[in-house]
């Protein structure tokens, strides 16, 4: 293939190789190759087989390389490739380091929106080794874009590639797919870094994604996934893919799979990494709106900040989403959300939403997942070729494409419960048959009846819940799965017609003023209009509407619409100002409007609300015409009309849009602005800017239709200044200014154009003429001061002063994505201070392309012809011609300062070498004149300088026209124009050929020429010819190398290649310091760090080239610790400056411990050390530098012996564990010996350590001395800095009597923590001169949380006496204090002194009494010098002298009180106006909140109770107030009746009930019973929040305030209570709890116990859910009717029990359902006489009966089951009704009595009994004379005694004339010949065993045998009653 680079002269193609190589855009370029095979069709790609072929083959896709014949940047987006073999790409794409000078970032394949790559790329099983991208730029990886017009990506192994871009879409193989992408895979020694849709393998796609494998590390802010950041693949699949990486996002939706989902299906993958991010996580997907999950595993742990997290998906938007197969995740992964690891209910699969078949969604144990039934399960459902496998016992998890399939050998069974049932076996051995997997659920599903669901109203379907698991299901063998049983109400359904399709309500029309409403509740989001109560409006005339609500206070929230089926609103207003909304709209004449009302959450209010509708119609100025819309702007022709188009805006109209008209030349604006003129006594006018403020920026398209604004004029003292003052988005082009005078010295961000440019915003085409200036402060420009946005073709002729961020377009420009394009600037740019640029003055990121600055520019540090200061952006074909002076400081001809090093250079970056560059008053000169003052570009050798005469000759605007990019358009008109100017229409042309050397010297015979000639010239740069060579010097770890480079011998510069294309700015390879190895060993020299023996060591100090802050920064030792204990290594180097450190490990962020030599020039460190741990010694000289000679490090450990049963380290991940007062007092010895930073706790099994054996008083009987308690952290210098854990446990008869000042448990704390501990009996007395509390003297800058002392607790001191602490700097937080204060300086109940600027007290209570003798005194702090005391109260009374408060003596400065209360009273002995009921005294301080106290209390001065406006919240001074609010919304007297009824705690909680999301409630009160509390207090406890709203008591009463969260219900009051249940007789029901019926105490009962709990439905029936009844417990104590839901009698059996047992019932059953019966058979209606061989016995069969439904009442026989593990009998019945005759004696059966010879076929009457009757009991009966009992065998025998209940009986009573003979009586069993010779027979049986006949004998009532057919009637049949009809 022919390229356009081939030329036929050679020396031209070596000249114009060099020539291109400086402004190529890829660094490397020239070392590609054409790839030898293949011609790039898709049939025959091109064979790759080296990364220079491989960069070759990205170049001639993305048009660098281009055929001969073609426009240059011609792209081959469809070219295929192939790779044969693998490739490593660290030539073309590396970082900076040893080997590599400076950084080179790979340029994506398929480089932009249009190049998106088409083709073919088979990677062929070959690895790509060494990727390397750091961009700045979008669509980043190995790809860029690719196309979903065709072609795939294929067959790719990533090994050690760096993916890294400040851009959006990141992805190692793809910024952003189109293509499919199958095959690919990424090892774990990879990463991703990026912003927005960041992926292991894409960053965004839409294409089909199969068989692809992620283990890299991906990093990114939202929309970060472990495969796909973004995806959005309707009709395509992520298929058999999986991740193994840790993926983490610092913002939202962060996905194991896919960040955001969009549509698409996600089948047979799999996530096994961990996922962290802020809010919407899962381990699938982070967020999806519509997707089909099907079966899918996720095994990850699932972290987040806050919000929606799932262990499957963390939300999923909408109903339509899916779920196939099985969907599994792992139970045992840690679902953690702020902190908190999750359990129960609120471990989630889904954080939020649901799936359609959520019963796919499956739980797994790690056992169940590492048995294999997991992976047999994904591949039983698996579709198309996926395969799940695991080796078991190897595998914890199913694994993707394993080939050790898994095998069911036998049954299992999976109980809904997650048990396991079956014998079967999961192997990876194919079993002969495979066996059966079964999941089940409960056997006794609770049906729901379905309900219809309304417009207001939900319904649900008809559903069945799991008795075991309580899932809801859509059918009752419970296969379908429901997450919800629920069919929520929709809201309105409207027709074309506006008309309701379900309730056929129309939507109302409202009229001008007010109009009543009624809010109903919505079903729709916020977003869309089916979110709303919704109205019509009709606009009469063109104007403004404004709609305002009023509902009452309620929270409501409005829209308008431009028609019912608008996909968005008009507008909004979400009421930031208040409760209610306004919405305001520009309407046009006849249009109908929709407006949309709803209650914030979209709730129903109760009431009516009213909309107030008002139409302002607009009068236009004269001569104005327009709409203000877009499609039809206002047209302006004078400055009038600019002032009311400004006023107009600034009213609330941000989008309205305006153009001046076209028959106007310019508008004149001083007749609205102008200066002042003290002899036509004209005041001064100055222009408002258009969009005034950030809450109404500019929002619209202003066209200045290319005219003139003449005579703008700004004076202005307030920010954002310029002709608009704010602009967010729209469009702002086609102005010149002529004359404006702008200037704002006092703030920020001044144009003339603009103040503020939001990223939105475009400016096109503005210019300002020579005429106008602009002065400003900080951020001022000759166009905008502060910019965000795209600015294009904008030209500034203004001067401009400004301080720092002064630029002569742009003062400070942040545009990521965006640019300056085809800008320039004449005028002169002057900073006072920093940060100046003729271009912009600071430039926080984006492009600065085609643009010139031809002013000069001064300021004081950071100047720059272009830019002054930069942090990241890029340089593209620019020039610099101006002069540049600065103060002192960099600057520089082009750039003043470069941060950072991702920066980059295109095109050519052309500076003036002419022009001066004076710093400090000297004109630089030689190597000092800098392109860039400080910092780097890459590509640095764009940068060229130029002559005068260069840039007067056309050879730049040549080189800058041939660089261009875009429309921009550089010329020249040779002869008149000194230099290149932007948009010249004079073109410049090399009629023939020119070469430039590096020393600037021209040579040749082209000329340039602003004629066009017949061929044009070749322009080309050159080097010297001589260049000379340096070899590489090699690095070694402590000494420089070089790397192998070229000098050119003309300008000196040096080049990594000989043909000197690639400049670097220094060849020096700068020494790193040793590089360890895991094993400590320097993996260049092979040095290994040494270690230290106990004693002297002679050690050597060599350089370092690390921080001192960083373990790199040090010459290391080790040392392995040989007991627990404490290490001291002490240096001596003879009089140097060394510094060390303590590192608990060679790659830990931070060391432990270090000492800087703070008391000598050598270093001390002293750390305690654990037993057999390594610890690095780290040693330096301060400043890095080397030593002579040796240096000796002492190394000596002192070993610990702890006390018996203590245990620990000291650590703060392993404290010493403290049980005794023994181990208390040994901890504070060891503290106070030196190891400050040891940290302790109190034992878990510990519940109070009793100080009283090392610190008690004197007791002369004893005899005992005095033992003082020495406080722990005993000086200045030897303040405690630990944690110390009293795991909320009790420290009681604590006792210190001292004399020294820092009197307390502790005595000095320095920065640590000290929680959780309660003092019992503590008595503290501090007679020193300073600081006394029970818990600290001193408290430094500790975090106290979780203090309290009780009331038996005393603290007495001098000066600085707290309750908790004496004197405080750091926060204290939820601490208490009971005990008594007493002092005499500085006194508080909680702290005596306490100042730090930004610490709080927060969330304490003072119930101590306070007094001191002297001043400052206060409830909570005696004085506060600076900090925050909010949340907190007093309720203890206060004395003092002077400065006397509830809260605070003394607030001396900078103190802010927010939400506190005061109850106590107070009292001053001095005459003084310092005293009040909240603070004595204030100084500069600030409230917000409020501050509560309580009027009853006692201000006493002087013995004098103050009265009226004596009593005092504040003694003396004022505070500030929140804006808006005065001292009467924020100071406040409560009367005990306010302060006990909960309002006091609902306005301390900011009128909420509801805490902001991450906080909690601070306030709460019991409002009723008999512990209500008096006032508010800050402990939650059970329902002690407090809400408001209308409550109503159930005895009649009402409230504002309750405990109860509901106004609808009604509150239990203890007048209300009963004592014991009452009955209604109306109802048939007791009453329990409360006798009002609303009330949530009120309970029924259907017993007179109040044991049986009934419920009522919505029948008005009584329902018990469960009664259970056994042979202990019959009738129950009740005149109560009800239904029992399940009835249910059991009877324990014998063990071994079989045969045949009685039973009656009460209620009804259903034989079959009996458990533990075989069968059961209701006696029948006839006993049999039988003959037997013994005389003496008369023989009676009792006949059964067969049944299937039995009768309450019916007499049983009951065949007990053979196998009854239970041995139990047990019969259950549903829904049974129980009244007052439940329990009533069940009615008696007389029976039929028959002889029978059992062979003759004639039964008569036998007259050998008078009477047989079969009764049942139901309590435990005595029986009559004659009465039987079943045996278990079958037969009856006497009974006697009492029958138990639920029994059956027989009754006899013989005739006078039948003989006296032994009576026996059995039962009639089917098939029991043996037993009865009786059989009971079906009409169709024809024989009857064990009798002679032969027949199914038929006989009468009457025992007559019936011979033939039997006609109508009843008769008997085999002992059974039938009926013939």
């Amino acid at each position: 293939m022919k390229q356009k680079q081939v030329h036929k002269s050679n020396w031209l193609v070596t000249m114009l190789l060099l020539v291109m190589a400086i402004l190529m855009p890829y660094g490397g370029a020239w070392a590609q190759t054409e790839p030898s095979s293949g011609d790039g069709s898709v049939g025959n790609p091109y064979k790759i087989s080296t990364a220079a072929e491989l960069a070759w083959f990205r170049d001639y896709v993305n048009g660098t390389i281009v055929d001969e014949g073609e426009a240059d940047g011609t792209t081959h987006p469809s070219k295929s490739a192939k790779l044969i073999a693998d490739i490593d790409l660290s030539e073309f794409c590396h970082s900076a380091d040893a080997k590599y000078t400076e950084e080179l970032s790979w340029v994506p394949i398929g480089n932009s929106d249009n190049n998106m790559y088409k083709g073919t790329f088979d990677g062929n099983g070959n690895t790509i080794s060494n990727l390397y991208i750091n961009a700045t730029s979008n669509y980043t990886g190995f790809f860029g874009k690719t196309s979903n017009e065709g072609g795939s990506i294929k067959n790719i192994t990533f090994d050690n590639a760096k993916v890294k871009s400040t851009g959006v879409k990141t992805g190692i193989l793809a910024g952003a797919g189109g293509s499919c992408i199958e095959n690919i895979k990424t090892l774990s020694n990879c990463s991703v870094e990026g912003n927005f849709n960041i992926g292991g393998i894409v960053g965004y796609a839409n294409g089909d994604i199969i068989n692809c494998e992620n283990h890299a590390v991906v990093k990114g802010a939202d929309f970060v996934g472990g495969v796909v950041g973004g995806y959005e693949g309707s009709g395509n699949s992520i298929t058999s893919c999986s991740n193994y990486g840790a993926v983490t996002g610092t913002g939202l939706t962060i996905g194991g799979m896919v960040g955001h989902f969009s549509s698409g299906t996600i089948q047979n993958s799999a996530n096994y990494g961990d996922i962290t991010g802020n809010e919407l996580v899962g381990n699938l997907i982070g967020f999806a709106d519509r997707c089909n999950l099907n079966n899918v595993l996720g095994t990850g742990n699932v972290t987040a900040a806050s919000g929606i997290t799932g262990l499957l998906v963390g939300r999923i938007d909408g109903a339509s989403s899916t779920a196939s197969g099985i969907l599994a995740y792992n139970s045992s992964a840690k679902l953690t959300i702020n902190g908190t690891e999750q359990t129960g209910d609120a471990v989630k699969a889904i954080g939020e939403g649901s799936l359609t078949s959520a019963e796919k969604i499956k739980e797994f144990t790690a056992e169940q997942l590492k048995s294999g039934l997991v992976a047999s399960q994904l591949q039983k459902n698996v579709s198309g070729s996926a395969k799940w496998g695991q080796k078991l016992g190897t595998d914890d998890y199913p694994l993707l494409g394993s080939a050790d399939e898994v095998y069911l050998n036998g049954d299992v069974t999976l109980k809904c419960s997650g048990e396991l049932e079956g014998t079967g076996k999961f192997t990876n051995t194919k079993p002969a048959h495979e066996g059966t997997f079964t999941i089940k659920h409960g056997d006794s599903p609770a049906h729901h009846d379905p309900v219809a669901v309304t417009c207001f109203t939900d319904g649900n379907i008809e559903y069945w819940v799991c008795n075991v698991c309580h899932k809801f299901f859509s059918d009752a063998k419970m296969t379908q799965e429901v997450s919800t049983p629920v069919v929520s109400a929709t809201g309105h359904k409207y027709d074309e017609n506006d008309k309701c399709t379900m309730c056929q309500k129309e939507i109302p029309v409202l009229t001008s003023d007010d109009n009543n409403i009624t809010i109903e509740k919505v079903y729709g989001s916020r977003e869309e209009i089916n979110g709303y109560n919704l109205y019509k409006y009709t606009a009469t005339e063109d104007g403004t509407l404004a709609v305002t609500a009023n509902s009452n206070g309620e929270d409501t929230y409005g829209t308008l619409w431009e028609s019912r089926t608008a996909a968005s609103y008009l507008t909004f207003n979400d009421d930031v100002n208040g409760p209610d909304f306004k919405i305001t709209y520009d309407v046009t004449k006849g249009t109908t409007y929709y407006i949309g009302a709803r209650e914030f959450n979209g709730d129903a209010i109760e009431g009516n609300v009213t909309l107030n509708v008002k139409l302002t119609v607009w009068k236009l100025p004269e001569g104005m015409t327009g709409k203000g819309t877009e499609a039809e702007p206002f047209v302006l022709k004078t400055a009038e009309h600019l002032a009311w188009f400004r006023d107009y805006v600034n009213g609330d109209h941000p989008n309205t849009c305006a153009k001046i008209a076209d028959d106007v030349t310019e508008i004149d604006m001083s007749t609205v602005c102008h200066e002042a003129d003290g002899e036509k006594q004209v005041k001064e006018l100055s222009w408002t800017p258009i969009g005034n403020s950030d809450n109404n920026m500019y929002q619209g398209t202003f066209d200045g239709n290319g005219k003139i604004i003449k005579n703008l004029y700004i004076n202005a003292t307030s920010s954002n200044t310029g002709f608009f003052g704010y602009l967010d988005r729209g469009s702002i082009k086609n102005i010149t200014f002529d004359n404006a005078k702008v200037n704002s010295t006092k703030t920020d961000n001044t144009g003339i154009l603009a103040g503020f440019a939001g990223y939105y915003c475009m400016i096109e085409n503005i210019k300002t003429l020579v005429n106008c200036s602009v002065d400003g402060n900080m951020s001022t420009g000759g166009i905008a001061g502060n910019a965000n946005g795209n600015i294009i073709n904008c030209e500034n002729r203004a001067v401009v002063k400004g301080t720092s961020y002064v630029g002569g377009v742009v003062g400070n420009y942040n545009g990521s994505d965006k640019s300056l394009t085809s800008c320039a600037n004449y005028g002169a740019v002057t900073g006072s201070e920093n940060k100046v640029g003729g271009m912009v003055g600071f430039f926080g990121i984006g492009t600065l392309q085609n643009c010139v600055n031809y002013g000069d520019v001064t300021g004081v540090g950071d100047v720059g012809n272009l830019i002054g200061g930069v942090d990241r952006c890029n340089l593209n074909n620019v020039l610099g011609i101006g002069n540049v002076t600065a103060t002192f400081g960099s600057a520089g001809l082009l750039v003043g300062r470069i941060d950072g090093a991702s920066s980059t250079a295109s095109g050519i970056l052309a500076y003036n070498s002419s022009a001066k560059l004076t710093i400090n008053g000297t004109e630089q000169t030689g190597d000092a004149v800098k392109a860039i003052g400080e910092g780097s570009l890459t590509s640095a050798e764009k940068i060229k300088e130029f002559t005068a005469e260069q840039l007067k000759s056309g050879l730049v605007a040549n080189q800058l026209q041939k660089n261009v990019s875009g429309s921009a358009k550089w010329g020249q008109k040779l002869g008149t124009d000194n230099y290149p100017l932007l948009d010249s229409a004079d073109e410049v042309y090399l009629d023939g050929d020119v070469t430039l050397n590096c020393l600037g010297e021209v040579k040749g015979t082209g000329i340039f020429t602003n004629t066009k000639p017949a061929q044009e010239g070749t322009f080309m740069f050159l080097h010297g010819d001589s260049p000379k060579h340096h070899d590489l010097v090699a690095v070694t770890c402590l000494t420089d190398g070089i790397i192998e480079y070229w000098e050119c011998n003309l300008c000196h510069k040096s080049f990594s290649d000989a043909k000197m294309t690639q400049e670097v700015s220094t060849p020096v390879v700068s020494a790193t310091g040793h590089e360890y190895d895991e094993n400590d060993k320097c993996t260049k020299c092979q040095q290994e760090i040494p270690f230290l023996t106990s004693g002297d060591n002679n050690i050597t100090i060599g350089k370092v080239y690390g921080y001192i802050e960083a373990i790199s920064g040090y010459n290391l030792y080790k040392y392995t610790a040989t007991e627990d204990g404490t290490l001291e290594v002490t240096a001596n180097s003879n009089g140097k400056d060394t510094s060390g450190t303590l590192w608990e490990s060679r790659t830990a962020a931070s060391c432990l411990t270090f000492n800087d030599d703070v008391n000598g020039r050598d270093f001390k460190i002293t750390y305690d050390v654990t037993k057999g741990t390594t610890y690095y010694i780290g040693a330096r000289q301060l400043n890095g530098e080397a030593i002579e000679g040796n240096v000796t490090l002492n190394v000596k450990l002192t070993v610990w012996k702890l006390p018996e049963g203590m245990t620990g380290k000291g650590t703060e991940a392993e404290p010493f564990v403290l049980k005794t007062a023994e181990h208390l007092a040994w901890f504070r010895d060891h503290v106070n010996e030196g190891h400050p930073s040891t940290c302790a706790k109190i034992a878990d099994d510990v519940e109070e350590i009793d100080m009283s054996t090392v610190c008690h008083k004197a007791d002369d009987e004893k005899p005992v001395e005095e033992l003082s308690w020495t406080p722990i952290g005993n000086s200045d210098n030897n303040m405690y800095q630990g944690t110390f854990d009293g795991n909320g446990k009790t420290i009681s008869n604590l006792y210190i009597n001292a004399t020294s000042g820092f009197t307390g448990f502790f005595g000095y704390l320095g920065d640590g923590s000290i929680k959780n501990i309660t003092f019992y009996n503590a008595r503290v007395n501090g007679t020193g001169s300073y600081t006394t509390g029970i818990l600290a003297g001193d408290a430094g800058k500790f975090i106290i949380e979780n203090i309290k002392t009780l009331a038996n607790c005393s603290v007495e001191g001098r000066e600085a006496v707290g309750g908790i602490a004496g004197n405080a700097h750091g926060n204290i937080i939820n601490c208490e204090n009971h005990a008594i204060v007493n002092g005499g300086l500085y006194v508080g109940g909680v702290v005596g002194r306490y100042e730090s600027p930004n610490r709080s007290i927060t969330s304490c209570a003072n119930y101590g009494a306070v007094t001191s003798s002297g001043n400052y005194v206060g409830g909570m702090v005696g004085q506060i010098y600076s900090g925050s005391l909010q949340n907190s109260a007093n309720y203890g009374d206060i004395t003092g002298a002077d400065n006397v408060g509830n809260l605070i003596g003394q607030a001396a400065d900078n103190c802010n009180l927010n939400n506190v209360l005061g109850t106590g009273n107070v009292t001053a002995t001095f005459d003084t106006g310092c005293a009040g009921l909240l603070v004595g005294s204030i100084g500069f301080s600030s409230s917000t909140g409020i501050l509560a106290y309580s009027s009853s209390a006692k201000l006493t001065i002087n013995k004098t109770e103050q009265t009226d406006g004596d009593a005092k919240a504040i003694g003396d001074g004022s505070l500030t107030y929140p804006d808006g609010k005065n001292e009467a919304d924020v100071i406040k007297a409560f009367t005990p009746e306010q302060l006990k009824s909960g309002e006091v705690a609902w306005l301390l909680n900011g009128s909420t009930s509801v805490p902001a999301e991450g906080s909690t409630l601070a306030w709460y009160q019991k409002l009723l019973g008999a512990d209500a509390d008096a006032y508010p207090v800050l402990v939650a406890e059970e329902g002690n929040t407090v809400y408001n709203g209308s409550f109503r008591y159930c005895d009649g009463t009402a409230s504002s305030y309750s405990n109860s969260s509901s106004d609808s219900e009604l509150i239990h009051v203890a007048s209300a209570t009963l004592t014991s249940p009452e009955f209604d007789s109306d109802k048939h029901i007791y009453h329990m709890g409360c006798r009002n019926e609303g009330c949530t105490l009120h309970k029924y009962a259907a017993d007179e116990d109040g044991t049986l709990k009934a419920t009522k439905s919505t029948d008005d029936k009584f329902y018990v859910e469960e009664l259970n009844l056994t042979d202990a417990s019959t009738a129950i104590n009740t005149k109560a009717q009800f239904t029992v839901k399940k009835l249910q009698y059991s009877r324990q059996l014998n063990e071994g029990q079989t045969g045949y047992v009685t039973l009656c019932l009460p209620f009804d059953i259903k034989a079959a359902e009996v458990a533990g019966a075989e069968k059961c058979y209701p006696l029948g209606d006839m006993m049999i006489h039988m003959p037997t061989d013994d005389a003496s016995v008369l023989k009676f069969v009792l006949m059964l009966d067969e049944q299937s439904d039995i009768k309450a009442g019916t007499p049983m026989v009951v065949e007990l089951a053979a196998e009854n593990a239970a041995q139990k009998l047990v019969a259950t019945a549903q829904n049974v009704e129980y009244n007052a005759n439940f329990f009533a004696a069940p009615a008696t059966k007389s029976l039929t009595l028959r002889d029978w010879d059992g062979k003759s076929g004639m039964m008569p009457i036998c007259h050998d009994l008078a009477s047989a009757i079969i009764g049942g009991v139901y309590t435990a009966t005595t029986l009559g004379t004659g009465s039987y009992s079943l045996r278990e065998g079958g037969k009856f025998g006497i009974h006697e005694g009492n029958l138990s209940p639920y029994r059956v009986y027989l009754n006899i009573q013989t005739s006078q004339s039948a003989p006296s003979r032994a009576m026996m009586f059995s039962i009639g069993l089917p098939d029991d010949s043996s037993t009865t010779g009786i059989r009971i027979i079906n009409m169709a049986d024809g024989m009857q065993a064990g009798s002679s006949v032969k027949s199914a004998a038929i006989y009468t009532l009457e025992g007559q045998r019936v011979k033939g057919t039997p006609r109508k009637g009843i008769y008997i049949k085999n002992g059974k009653k039938f009926i013939v009809k």
